[in-house]
Protein backbone atom coordinates (compact mmCIF):
# COMPACT_ATOMS: atom_id res chain seq x y z
CA UNK A 1 0.00 0.00 0.00
CA UNK A 2 1.13 3.64 -1.04
CA UNK A 3 2.09 5.74 2.09
CA UNK A 4 0.78 9.33 1.60
CA UNK A 5 -0.53 12.71 3.68
CA UNK A 6 -3.33 11.79 1.30
CA UNK A 7 -6.48 9.42 0.92
CA UNK A 8 -5.41 5.67 0.40
CA UNK A 9 -8.06 6.01 -2.66
CA UNK A 10 -5.81 9.04 -4.59
CA UNK A 11 -8.90 10.74 -4.63
CA UNK A 12 -9.08 15.04 -3.17
CA UNK A 13 -11.93 16.63 -0.96
CA UNK A 14 -12.46 19.80 1.15
CA UNK A 15 -10.39 18.36 3.99
CA UNK A 16 -7.58 16.98 2.09
CA UNK A 17 -6.93 20.70 0.43
CA UNK A 18 -7.31 22.41 3.98
CA UNK A 19 -4.86 19.84 5.75
CA UNK A 20 -2.46 20.72 2.35
CA UNK A 21 -3.13 24.38 3.75
CA UNK A 22 -1.87 23.60 7.11
CA UNK A 23 0.92 21.56 6.30
CA UNK A 24 2.48 24.51 4.06
CA UNK A 25 0.79 27.44 5.66
CA UNK A 26 4.22 29.05 5.49
CA UNK A 27 4.77 28.60 1.50
CA UNK A 28 0.92 29.65 1.16
CA UNK A 29 1.94 32.63 2.46
CA UNK A 30 5.19 33.27 0.69
CA UNK A 31 3.22 33.26 -2.74
CA UNK A 32 0.33 35.22 -1.22
CA UNK A 33 2.75 37.91 -0.57
CA UNK A 34 4.91 38.14 -3.38
CA UNK A 35 2.29 38.44 -5.57
CA UNK A 36 0.56 41.10 -3.58
CA UNK A 37 4.11 42.41 -3.82
CA UNK A 38 4.59 42.65 -7.45
CA UNK A 39 0.39 43.40 -8.74
CA UNK A 40 0.69 46.50 -6.45
CA UNK A 41 4.15 47.25 -7.39
CA UNK A 42 3.22 46.75 -10.89
CA UNK A 43 -0.20 49.08 -10.33
CA UNK A 44 2.20 51.41 -8.67
CA UNK A 45 4.88 52.39 -10.56
CA UNK A 46 3.60 51.76 -14.21
CA UNK A 47 0.41 53.69 -13.97
CA UNK A 48 0.87 55.70 -17.12
CA UNK A 49 1.86 52.58 -19.32
CA UNK A 50 -0.59 50.45 -18.45
CA UNK A 51 -3.34 51.98 -16.04
CA UNK A 52 -4.43 54.98 -15.80
CA UNK A 53 -4.59 57.11 -12.36
CA UNK A 54 -7.77 58.74 -11.04
CA UNK A 55 -6.01 62.01 -10.54
CA UNK A 56 -3.44 63.29 -8.09
CA UNK A 57 -3.94 63.96 -4.41
CA UNK A 58 -2.04 66.98 -2.44
CA UNK A 59 -1.15 67.30 1.27
CA UNK A 60 -1.00 70.97 1.74
CA UNK A 61 0.49 72.07 5.35
CA UNK A 62 -0.56 74.92 7.67
CA UNK A 63 2.07 76.89 9.07
CA UNK A 64 0.96 78.63 12.32
CA UNK A 65 3.00 81.65 14.53
CA UNK A 66 2.81 80.73 18.07
CA UNK A 67 1.28 83.56 19.90
CA UNK A 68 0.38 83.96 23.56
CA UNK A 69 -3.72 84.52 22.99
CA UNK A 70 -4.75 81.62 21.18
CA UNK A 71 -3.85 77.76 20.93
CA UNK A 72 -3.28 76.13 17.41
CA UNK A 73 -6.13 74.04 18.04
CA UNK A 74 -8.12 77.05 18.18
CA UNK A 75 -6.96 79.01 15.31
CA UNK A 76 -7.67 75.82 13.33
CA UNK A 77 -11.24 76.04 14.78
CA UNK A 78 -11.02 79.55 13.36
CA UNK A 79 -9.99 78.84 10.08
CA UNK A 80 -12.20 75.93 9.69
CA UNK A 81 -15.27 77.64 10.31
CA UNK A 82 -14.22 80.23 7.82
CA UNK A 83 -13.32 77.68 4.86
CA UNK A 84 -17.28 76.78 5.68
CA UNK A 85 -18.51 80.08 5.43
CA UNK A 86 -20.93 80.57 2.41
CA UNK A 87 -20.11 84.67 2.78
CA UNK A 88 -16.18 83.76 2.78
CA UNK A 89 -16.67 81.73 -0.71
CA UNK A 90 -18.83 84.53 -2.51
CA UNK A 91 -16.22 87.27 -1.39
CA UNK A 92 -13.19 84.88 -2.98
CA UNK A 93 -15.47 83.83 -6.23
CA UNK A 94 -15.70 87.54 -7.01
CA UNK A 95 -12.17 88.17 -6.93
CA UNK A 96 -11.51 84.95 -8.44
CA UNK A 97 -14.21 84.15 -11.42
CA UNK A 98 -11.85 81.80 -13.83
CA UNK A 99 -10.68 79.58 -10.30
CA UNK A 100 -13.71 79.31 -9.13
CA UNK A 101 -15.05 77.61 -12.20
CA UNK A 102 -12.94 74.91 -10.82
CA UNK A 103 -13.86 74.48 -7.17
CA UNK A 104 -17.76 74.40 -6.19
CA UNK A 105 -19.14 75.84 -3.17
CA UNK A 106 -20.34 72.76 -1.95
CA UNK A 107 -16.71 71.41 -2.19
CA UNK A 108 -14.89 74.86 -1.02
CA UNK A 109 -17.67 75.42 2.27
CA UNK A 110 -17.04 71.16 3.27
CA UNK A 111 -12.96 71.48 3.20
CA UNK A 112 -11.87 70.81 6.77
CA UNK A 113 -7.61 71.00 8.27
CA UNK A 114 -6.87 68.55 10.52
CA UNK A 115 -6.24 69.77 14.01
CA UNK A 116 -4.00 67.11 14.89
CA UNK A 117 -1.46 67.24 11.94
CA UNK A 118 -2.71 70.72 11.03
CA UNK A 119 -2.90 69.57 7.39
CA UNK A 120 -5.54 68.68 4.50
CA UNK A 121 -5.52 66.33 1.91
CA UNK A 122 -7.79 66.71 -1.41
CA UNK A 123 -7.88 64.87 -4.43
CA UNK A 124 -7.54 66.65 -7.97
CA UNK A 125 -8.10 66.11 -11.42
CA UNK A 126 -5.58 68.49 -13.03
CA UNK A 127 -3.53 71.42 -12.20
CA UNK A 128 -6.44 74.18 -12.15
CA UNK A 129 -7.98 72.49 -9.48
CA UNK A 130 -5.25 71.93 -7.27
CA UNK A 131 -4.28 76.01 -7.87
CA UNK A 132 -7.98 77.17 -7.39
CA UNK A 133 -7.82 74.53 -4.03
CA UNK A 134 -4.81 76.96 -2.90
CA UNK A 135 -6.12 80.31 -3.81
CA UNK A 136 -9.26 79.43 -1.76
CA UNK A 137 -7.13 78.44 0.98
CA UNK A 138 -4.21 81.54 0.97
CA UNK A 139 -7.56 83.89 1.08
CA UNK A 140 -8.90 82.37 4.07
CA UNK A 141 -5.32 81.53 5.81
CA UNK A 142 -5.38 85.46 5.25
CA UNK A 143 -8.82 86.64 6.65
CA UNK A 144 -8.37 84.48 9.44
CA UNK A 145 -4.60 85.86 9.93
CA UNK A 146 -5.83 89.12 9.88
CA UNK A 147 -8.86 88.59 12.13
CA UNK A 148 -6.24 87.03 14.74
CA UNK A 149 -3.80 90.10 14.49
CA UNK A 150 -6.73 92.60 15.31
CA UNK A 151 -7.91 90.52 18.39
CA UNK A 152 -3.93 89.85 19.69
CA UNK A 153 -3.68 93.90 19.16
CA UNK A 154 -6.90 94.65 21.00
CA UNK A 155 -5.92 92.20 23.87
CA UNK A 156 -2.20 94.11 23.84
CA UNK A 157 -3.65 97.54 23.83
CA UNK A 158 -6.03 96.69 26.39
CA UNK A 159 -3.29 95.52 28.51
CA UNK A 160 -1.24 98.60 28.14
CA UNK A 161 -4.48 101.09 28.92
CA UNK A 162 -4.44 98.60 32.67
CA UNK A 163 -0.34 99.52 32.28
CA UNK A 164 -0.80 103.10 31.92
CA UNK A 165 -2.97 103.25 34.52
CA UNK A 166 -1.23 101.52 37.33
CA UNK A 167 1.21 103.04 36.69
CA UNK A 168 -0.14 106.81 36.78
CA UNK A 169 -1.97 105.58 40.03
CA UNK A 170 1.73 104.58 41.23
CA UNK A 171 3.42 107.95 39.71
CA UNK A 172 0.53 109.79 41.73
CA UNK A 173 1.61 108.42 44.66
CA UNK A 174 4.95 109.48 43.96
CA UNK A 175 3.62 112.89 43.65
CA UNK A 176 1.60 113.20 46.82
CA UNK A 177 4.70 111.69 48.77
CA UNK A 178 7.23 114.28 47.30
CA UNK A 179 4.56 116.91 48.12
CA UNK A 180 4.27 115.50 51.52
CA UNK A 181 7.63 115.29 52.57
CA UNK A 182 8.97 118.73 50.44
CA UNK A 183 6.36 120.26 53.26
CA UNK A 184 8.09 118.77 55.96
CA UNK A 185 11.47 119.02 54.92
CA UNK A 186 10.61 122.55 54.60
CA UNK A 187 9.07 123.12 58.23
CA UNK A 188 12.25 121.39 59.73
CA UNK A 189 14.97 123.49 57.92
CA UNK A 190 12.56 126.74 58.90
CA UNK A 191 12.74 125.78 62.47
CA UNK A 192 16.36 124.95 62.41
CA UNK A 193 16.80 128.83 60.59
CA UNK A 194 14.77 129.98 63.51
CA UNK A 195 16.83 128.13 66.65
CA UNK A 196 19.88 129.33 64.87
CA UNK A 197 19.29 132.95 63.95
CA UNK A 198 16.55 133.72 67.33
CA UNK A 199 18.05 131.65 70.39
CA UNK A 200 20.74 132.76 72.34
CA UNK A 201 24.03 130.54 72.56
CA UNK A 202 23.49 130.09 75.97
CA UNK A 203 20.04 127.98 75.64
CA UNK A 204 20.95 126.78 71.98
CA UNK A 205 23.93 124.83 74.25
CA UNK A 206 21.55 122.98 76.25
CA UNK A 207 21.63 119.37 76.07
CA UNK A 208 17.58 119.60 74.99
CA UNK A 209 18.53 122.57 72.68
CA UNK A 210 21.16 120.81 70.97
CA UNK A 211 19.44 117.23 70.53
CA UNK A 212 16.47 118.91 68.84
CA UNK A 213 18.86 120.81 66.83
CA UNK A 214 20.69 117.14 65.69
CA UNK A 215 17.00 115.67 64.97
CA UNK A 216 16.56 118.06 62.49
CA UNK A 217 19.45 118.24 61.22
CA UNK A 218 19.23 114.09 60.66
CA UNK A 219 15.46 114.21 59.87
CA UNK A 220 16.34 116.82 56.77
CA UNK A 221 19.30 114.91 55.35
CA UNK A 222 16.76 111.46 55.09
CA UNK A 223 14.04 113.30 53.38
CA UNK A 224 16.66 115.05 51.53
CA UNK A 225 17.83 111.54 50.20
CA UNK A 226 14.29 110.20 50.21
CA UNK A 227 12.59 112.78 48.12
CA UNK A 228 15.86 112.23 45.26
CA UNK A 229 15.11 108.75 44.98
CA UNK A 230 10.97 109.13 44.63
CA UNK A 231 12.64 112.09 42.27
CA UNK A 232 14.14 109.20 39.98
CA UNK A 233 11.33 106.49 40.69
CA UNK A 234 9.00 109.66 38.82
CA UNK A 235 11.39 109.50 36.26
CA UNK A 236 11.69 106.10 35.26
CA UNK A 237 7.77 106.12 34.46
CA UNK A 238 8.22 108.35 31.65
CA UNK A 239 9.91 105.38 29.81
CA UNK A 240 6.70 103.02 29.39
CA UNK A 241 7.87 99.38 28.74
CA UNK A 242 5.54 97.90 26.07
CA UNK A 243 5.17 94.72 24.64
CA UNK A 244 6.15 94.99 20.84
CA UNK A 245 4.58 92.51 19.02
CA UNK A 246 6.01 91.25 15.30
CA UNK A 247 4.80 93.44 12.64
CA UNK A 248 4.48 89.87 10.38
CA UNK A 249 0.68 89.49 10.56
CA UNK A 250 0.64 85.88 8.75
CA UNK A 251 -0.71 84.02 11.84
CA UNK A 252 -1.80 81.56 8.99
CA UNK A 253 -0.25 80.66 6.08
CA UNK A 254 0.12 77.73 3.67
CA UNK A 255 3.13 75.65 3.80
CA UNK A 256 4.48 72.73 1.49
CA UNK A 257 2.49 71.19 -1.04
CA UNK A 258 3.48 67.58 -2.11
CA UNK A 259 1.33 65.97 -4.61
CA UNK A 260 1.45 62.54 -5.89
CA UNK A 261 -0.85 60.63 -8.50
CA UNK A 262 -3.93 59.19 -6.86
CA UNK A 263 -4.74 55.32 -7.83
CA UNK A 264 -8.17 55.21 -6.85
CA UNK A 265 -8.26 51.38 -7.70
CA UNK A 266 -5.16 49.87 -5.44
CA UNK A 267 -7.32 48.66 -2.76
CA UNK A 268 -9.08 46.36 -5.57
CA UNK A 269 -6.02 45.33 -6.98
CA UNK A 270 -4.77 44.94 -3.26
CA UNK A 271 -7.51 42.66 -2.39
CA UNK A 272 -7.90 40.99 -5.83
CA UNK A 273 -4.19 39.72 -5.73
CA UNK A 274 -4.98 38.48 -2.66
CA UNK A 275 -7.87 36.39 -3.72
CA UNK A 276 -6.06 35.12 -6.71
CA UNK A 277 -2.72 34.30 -5.30
CA UNK A 278 -4.69 32.13 -2.99
CA UNK A 279 -6.44 29.83 -5.00
CA UNK A 280 -2.85 29.95 -7.25
CA UNK A 281 -1.07 29.09 -3.82
CA UNK A 282 -3.43 26.47 -3.37
CA UNK A 283 -3.04 25.00 -6.89
CA UNK A 284 0.86 25.33 -6.37
CA UNK A 285 0.36 22.53 -3.13
CA UNK A 286 -1.77 20.24 -4.92
CA UNK A 287 0.34 19.75 -7.53
CA UNK A 288 3.62 20.10 -5.41
CA UNK A 289 1.96 17.28 -3.56
CA UNK A 290 0.80 15.01 -6.34
CA UNK A 291 4.49 15.40 -7.68
CA UNK A 292 5.50 14.29 -4.34
CA UNK A 293 3.15 10.61 -4.64
CA UNK A 294 4.47 10.22 -8.18
CA UNK A 295 7.75 10.58 -7.48
CA UNK A 296 7.36 8.19 -4.80
CA UNK A 297 5.06 5.70 -6.36
CA UNK A 298 6.29 2.22 -6.45
CA UNK A 299 5.25 -0.12 -9.53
Amino acid sequence: MQNNNINSNNEFDIFDVFFLILTDKWLLIKIIATFVLLSCGFYYFLPNVIFKTSGNISNINILLEENALFTNEEIIIKLNNRLASSYNYEKWSSNNKNLSAKLAQETATNLEILSKTQTITKIFDSLEDLEALTSYLSHSSALTSENIFYLIEKDRLAKLKEEIAKENLEKLEIENNIMKRSIELKAAQEELNYINSNIANEIRNTPGVTLHQLQLTNFIKVNKLIIENLMIAKEEYKILKTNIISDNKEIVRLGRISTSPFRSHMLVVFFGSIIISFFFGVVCLIFKNEYKKRKNYKF
